[in-house]
């Protein structure tokens, strides 16, 4: 469970960062255009996590859920970050 909802947070949260034009720029990514039908994922796979963890256990849902959201929020930064450092890195070269 824990897994299933640490994976929904990461792409929730790898969409949102792809389409924020702030995080484009201080990565050195192009301008990303994402359709309208990827951008509905970044509200579906929170709410398809919460609901998979109030099914397992209501008393510990929110708790679980924000426990994921926070693994999930570390390892989208480590992976831009070393993105953007492989493009830096690529660019030198």
């Amino acid at each position: 469970m824990i897994f299933i909802c640490c994976l929904l947070w990461t792409v929730s949260l790898s969409i949102q960062a792809a389409a924020d034009l702030r995080m484009q720029r201080i990565s050195g990514f192009e301008r990303l255009v994402l359709p309208r039908w990827v951008m509905i994922f970044r509200w579906i796979c929170p709410l398809t996590g919460l609901w998979l963890c109030a099914n397992e256990s209501l008393s510990t849902a929110i708790f679980v859920w924000l426990g994921t959201f926070s693994v999930a929020a570390v390892l989208v930064a480590v992976g831009w970050a070393t993105g953007s450092r492989w493009k830096q890195i690529r660019k030198q070269v």
